[in-house]
Parts: C-alpha cells; structure tokens; sequence
C-alpha cells in the first residue's frame, strides 16, 4: 500500500468516526405574565374604577402605598379604551417595566411602547400606551407633545409638587389640553400643605376630585405596622470627630479634605463647603452617624438570620451601604442589594432572590422606595432615616402591603444625643401636618434598650477614612485570565465592571441570568487551545484562565492569513 493509499485510508476513518452535530433547539423566549391567568379586582378596587369614570378621569387617586392604584388606572383603561386611547403613562424609573407588564395583562391586545433613552425613535404606528420615566419625560418633552395624548397618568405625582421643576413644567406641556389626566400617589403631601394644593391645581383647582383610602380600611386582614426605636451610645473615637464637625467644622473638613482630594483643590473645596456650612455640616454628622450604627446593624441582622428571619435594611449614603456590606461579607451572611447602581436585570434578580428565600437580606438605598413588594419579610431597618415621612412611609411599605400577614416591624437606629434625636423631631413634626390633611393609618410605637455600640475594626472616622471602597479578590494577570464567572446573588455585575477597570481589565461583554453570570474579558482567539481552568478567587467568583497565545505565533497566522 503507497503512502497516499495509507493517508486516504485514515482520513476516511476519521470521517466515519465523526459524529454530526446536533442541531440545538431554540428556546422559547419565557411569557412574563400567565395568558391563563384569571384577572380580577378587589372589592374596594371596583369602587375607584366607578369613581374614576364618574369623575370623567380627571382627578387624583391617593390610596396608600400597596393598594392597587396601578391596576385601578388600567382597568379604567381597558373598560373606556375608544375614550382613553392613546395614554401617556410618567413614573418612576423604577416601576417602567412593571407598567408595562400589567398594561400587557389587564388591557387586552394594546400596543406597548417603553421609551427607554433619550435616541430611541418612537415607532412609525404609535402605541395605544405609551410609558416613560420622569427623567426621559424632560429629555424627550417635544416629541411628546406633538403625539396628542388623550389621557396621561402621572405616577408618583409628587415628584411635581415643585412648579419650578424641569418635571412639572415638561408635565403640564406635554399634558396640554388632553381632556383626560389623572394623578396617583399615596403621599400627595410631602412637607407642607402648599405641595398638595400644588397637585390640585395641575389637574385644574381647588375642587378636584380626590380618593384617598387606607390599607388598614381597605383590607383588614394586614396587620398593623409598628416603629421600634433603637437608641445607640456613639463609641468615644466616633464622639470626638463629631463634636469636631460641631464646634470646629472649618479645622474638621480641612483635615478631612487634605487626606481626600488633591492639594491645590482643597482651598477652592474648603470655601464652597463653609458657604453652605449648616447644610455641609448635616451632611457630614450623618455620614458619620450611620458609620457608628454599621455595626449595631450588622449584629441585628446577624441575630435575626439565625432566628431565620428575612429582613430588609435602608440607607442612604452609599459608603454606608458599602461599609455593611464588607461586614456582612465576613460574617458569611448572603445578601443581595438594590441601590442606585444597580441594573434593571439585577434588580429584578435582587428581588426574586429576596422574595423566593434565597438569600434573607436585601440592602436598599431610597432608589427602592417604590414600586417593589418584599413582604417575604415583616422586618425592616433604616440605618440612617430619610428626610420626610412620606420617603420613609414609601420604604416601610415595602413590606406592609397587601399580601403580608405579620405584623410589620419597622426598627428605627438612633444615636443618642445627637442629630439622629433632632431629625426624629422634624419629622415628627411633619406627620402631624400630614395628619392633619389627609387619612393616614395608625401606627403602634415602642422602644428598646440602649446599645452601646463598640467600635469595629473596619469602622474608622470620616477623617481616617474618607472613602469607603469595598474589598475586591487579587485577581490572575490580565494576559491569562480569559473572564470571571459570577453568582449574582452573592456579587453584582457593577461592582465587578467598576472593580475590573480600577485594576486595568477592559470587559468585552457582559452575560446575566439568575443561574449565573460571566465577564468576558479576552477574545478566545487569544489563548492556545481554547481549554479552560477554573480558579475559585471568592466565594461565588470562579476565574476563568488559559494559557496565552506567543506573540510570534500569532504574528504568523496573521500573515499567513493575508
């Protein structure tokens, strides 16, 4: 047998021994509502439907956070649509996508359109329902004009209690002279009763009609809500930077911004701050205040998983935030968190994480005061309190909503002697003009013991430590590490995108799903083989290595290929 004989003979082998690739079938792409799902209202729901048309849809809905007032709109809707059509609907950022899924379910065959940047063309058959955010209504105030809308709902109407605001100067333009218009909040009244006459007089006077129902008379099977104060002793480090920041704030912020800023910044830094020095110094207290309770906190949050109980924690400042979660990641606590940052697909996992049990903490920041439900838990802790009733009422509705069937904690961290005390006045202060002016539900009030609260290792002063960073994995070289793979319950994909980038990693592309999530950092091309190593670099991140092609091989193949 010839050599070229032999060579057929074996390359004839290989082929038989090769197997055809199976086809892969197509996913379907998941329903995001069940068609077969029976679609009914409440009771109490039906009576708004009633009033809402009986009132020629020009009115403000203000039934309490977890009340159905979305469904209420688009059952008006659905019920007037040869009237109504075609609907602008403004809220929030947050509850976009929400809008869109229950127009989906509860107004039959309607086309949806989500505006969604400020570049997206809107499409050549315009929607029967068109949805976009307060920021977007700003940015795209023109185009919106010219569609005619016929009925425009504003979601969280308060967010133009201020008429000098961009929101409510583009919201009465675009509004125009639409015969239909109506406003939803479950705060109407934030700070003063000027706010709500404000709100009146958007839809036309003094005269308009208002709904406003609580959740204690519209479902009486919610049990109460209840505040618990937690007073907390400041550790004495803690103490003296604070009476520093009261007493000599000019020194304080000097020292603070020599250690956070370049030095020839500083001067010009120093000046601006001390003109706004009330403002500037709140700021600064409270920043340092929330960094005493981390750990009072964290020991809270700790006790409660143990007795496996979920809870969900709010902050402010996203230092804060930061500072929790570094403890609880050496605690071992699995947490999943929802702030400003946070993606639209992670936030939805957050979410579903929290609420299916996987993990049993969520930390918040004010961007999830509205429009999620988390009444898998009946605990709820602020770190550092809002600046009016209605956000913190926004955040503890979270969980008292309908649906929960515990009685609702809300645990209030307060530092003993000093401004947390002074803040707690204010808006107490606040609640009884809002009392006085609209139903609210009554709220049972309690105490505990002091705690001191010790000082932790990782909890240093503002001027020790300005910036708080969170601890990120040494990671392989950049050359031989093709890309990360990621739980997003345990890490969220910014966090990593900005960590990567700090250390000279460029991403090529990001892959999220609940199962999982994977960073690609380096084109396979790249690499010999195409052979993977996986490296456990934390718990949940697995780094994905191989070995580098030489540079005068690859030099080669791009000269054989021209």
């Amino acid at each position: 047998m010839t050599r070229r004989q032999e060579l057929m003979r074996r390359l004839s082998a290989l082929k038989k021994k090769r197997k055809p690739k199976k086809k892969r079938k197509k996913r379907k792409p998941k329903a995001i509502y069940n068609p077969n799902e029976k679609l009914e209202l409440r009771d109490f729901q039906k009576d708004g439907v009633r009033w809402l048309e009986k009132n020629n849809f020009r009115a403000i809905l203000a039934d309490a956070q977890g009340t159905g007032k979305t469904v209420q709109a688009l059952s008006c809707i659905a019920r007037n649509q040869a009237k109504l059509l075609p609907v602008l609907v403004v809220c929030p950022s947050s509850v976009v996508w929400n809008w869109e899924r229950e127009s989906i379910r509860w107004v039959g065959g309607v086309r949806v359109h989500v505006v969604e940047d400020m570049k997206e063309e809107f499409p050549i058959v315009p929607a029967n329902i068109t949805i976009c955010s307060w920021d977007m209504l700003v940015y795209r105030q023109e185009e919106l004009e010219k569609m005619n809308f016929n009925f425009l709902i504003a979601d969280e109407a308060h967010y133009i209690k201020n008429p000098e605001s961009q929101r409510h100067q583009a919201f009465l333009r675009v509004l125009g002279d639409s015969p239909y218009s109506l406003l939803m909040t479950g705060t109407p009244l934030i700070n003063n009763q000027m706010e709500f006459e404000i709100l009146k007089n958007v839809i036309g006077d003094n005269e308009t009609p208002i709904l406003r129902r609580i959740l204690e008379d519209v479902d009486k099977s919610v049990p109460p809500k209840n505040r618990i104060t937690v007073p907390v002793v400041l550790p004495d480090e803690l103490r003296s930077e604070y009476d520093s920041i009261v007493n000599e704030f000019g020194d304080f912020i000097e020292s603070y911004l020599r250690k956070s800023m370049k030095m020839e910044m500083v001067e010009e830094k120093k000046e601006s701050l001390l003109k706004a020095e009330y403002l500037a110094k709140i700021t600064y207290l409270r920043r340092l205040l929330g960094r005493a309770k981390v750990p009072v906190v964290a020991k809270w949050i700790e006790k409660m998983v143990k007795n496996k109980k979920p809870v969900v924690i709010f902050g402010e400042h996203v230092e804060i935030l930061d500072l929790l979660a570094m403890i609880l990641n050496k605690k071992r606590i699995k947490f999943v968190r929802y702030d400003g940052t946070t993606s639209r697909v992670n936030r939805q996992i957050a979410i579903d994480a929290f609420q299916l049990g996987r993990v049993s903490v969520i930390l918040c920041s004010k961007s999830a005061c509205e429009g999620i439900t988390l009444t898998r838990s009946h605990n709820l802790a602020f770190v550092q309190r809002f600046w009016t009733p209605a956000s913190e009422e926004q955040a503890e509705d979270r969980i008292h909503r309908m649906g929960q069937t515990k009685r609702s904690d809300i645990w209030l961290f307060e530092v003993v002697d000093s401004y947390d005390e002074r803040l707690s006045e204010i808006l107490e202060i606040k609640r009884e003009i809002i009392e006085d002016n609209l139903l609210v539900e009554e709220v049972l009030l309690s105490e505990t013991q002091e705690i001191q609260s010790k000082k932790h290792k990782d909890i240093k002063t503002l001027t020790e430590q300005p910036h708080v960073k969170p601890k990120f994995p040494d990671l392989p070289h950049r050359k031989f590490l093709k890309g990360i793979i990621f739980d997003p319950y345990s890490w969220s994909s910014e966090m990593l995108q900005r960590g990567l980038k700090r250390r000279g990693y460029q991403v090529r592309d990001i892959v999220e799903k609940e199962s999982g999530g994977f960073i690609n950092l380096r084109a396979s091309q790249q690499f010999q083989h195409k052979r993977w190593e996986r490296q456990l670099i934390a718990e949940g991140m697995i780094a994905l290595t191989g070995k580098p092609v030489r540079q005068d091989r690859e030099r080669q193949r791009r000269y054989r290929r021209t």
